[in-house]
Order: structure tokens, then sequence, then C-alpha cells
């Protein structure tokens, strides 16, 4: 996540925490936090069973609820982020949600779109030097997963994140006959474990969290956020 730093560190309520599955990101103006918000409601009520949360509306939502908040750290840092606000006096519902979408569009939609690009060229790229370099026959497909793995232990970074991914970006090549699909990776070739990294359903948890996110963020405030790239907020 860029323009901040990843929090590794638990607090005394460490297994909380864990419980929680939470992940926090931070930098010297604010901090931004997902956790599963049902596990976190029973703790504090002190309950074994599970919860189900009703919307206003008395629909039922799914038990297992994602949370994003953003805690801002200092007066000025409020004052950037909420239009027209001079103390928290002023602070109405409509400038929450407002502020709310301005930062998920800049410190995560707006970082996803610029990472999506570079890691498609990224994949390309690899993919690219694999497959001419390659002899006969497609031992390359174990490498390159292999190579995947090992980069992203070692840097700590996600380089692929499902193996359609990698799939559409293989459909730019063909093999030595001349064929495209043949070089695609299926769930179930060789190289692959029952329960690889590359099989946990990521983009799909991906693409799920983002939706959620985007009922909040017009179109329109997420176009100028990158046209803008909110440097002046950094």
């Amino acid at each position: 996540m860029p323009y901040l730093k990843k929090n590794c560190e638990y607090t005394g309520k460490e297994n909380n925490e864990k419980q929680l599955q939470s992940c926090s990101a931070f930098n010297k103006q604010l901090s931004v936090t997902a956790y599963n918000k049902s596990v976190e409601m029973a703790i504090a009520l002190k309950r074994k069973e599970e919860i189900y949360i009703t919307d206003e509306n008395g629909v039922l939502i799914e038990s297992d609820l994602m949370r994003v908040e953003f805690k801002l750290k200092t007066a000025e840092v409020c004052k950037k982020w909420f239009d027209g606000l001079n103390t928290f006096g002023d602070l109405k519902e409509e400038m929450i949600d407002k502020a709310f979408e301005k930062l998920v569009n800049y410190y995560l939609l707006f970082p996803l779109v610029k990472w999506e690009t570079e890691n498609a060229r990224y994949l390309k790229r690899t993919v690219r030097s694999f497959i001419k370099s390659s002899g006969r026959g497609y031992g390359w497909k174990t490498k390159l997963l292999t190579d995947f793995r090992n980069d992203e232990l070692k840097e700590r970074e996600v380089k692929l994140l499902a193996l359609d991914d990698l799939n559409k970006i293989i459909l730019h090549f063909k093999d030595k006959s001349g064929h495209r699909k043949r070089l695609q990776v299926s769930e179930d070739f060789s190289g692959l474990a029952r329960a690889d990294i590359f099989l946990q359903r990521d983009r799909e948890k991906l693409n799920e969290i983002v939706n959620n996110l985007k009922c909040f963020v017009s179109e329109e405030s997420l176009t100028n956020s990158m046209r803008s790239n909110g440097s002046d907020k950094n």
C-alpha cells in the first residue's frame, strides 16, 4: 500500500488482533485498519455463537463482515480531508461520507488501479522471458510458478494474485506450433499443489472487497483522484 507502512506489530491484545484477522498500515497522518467486525462484536459481547447483522431495513447481512477504518491523527489532518471543517461542532454525516470516499480513493482504489497496470506489464515481461528461453515441452511453467513463489516470499509483495491473471497474459503468446491455449496453466497442472497459494481465490476475494468499497465511491470521484494522484495530501 503506497504512502503507508504496514503495521506488523501486535499490541497487548495480540490474540484478539489475530482472531480479528486485522491488517493495519499507517503514516504520520493516519492509519487504516481492516478487520472482521462480526468477530470483534462477538468478542466485545463475550458471545460464542455466531452474530447475524441486519441493515436498516431488517435485511440479513452476511455474518462474516469486514470493516475498514481510517483514523486521522491530528486536527490539521482532519481539515485536509473534511471540507469545511473548522471545529468538531461543524462535523456532519455527509462530511464523514465524503471524507471516507476521498480516503478510499486515495489510499486504496487508485493505488490498486496503478498496481494492476504495473503487475500486468510485469507478468507479460516475465512470461515472455520464460517462453523465449524454454526448450521443448512445458517445464518452464513449473520454473515460472516457483520463481513467483520465491519472489513473493523474498520481497513480501504479491507477484501473481491468481492463476487466471497469468493465463490471460499467456494468451498473448504462441507455442512453437502456433497454439496459445496449450501454454496456459490449468488448475490440475502437476506444478501446483492442492492448496497452492495461486488457487486460494484471491482475485475473487479482492474483487468482492473492491466492489463493496465502490458502493461508497462515485466513478467521477475515482477518476478525479486518479488524475490528480492526490499529490497535495501525501
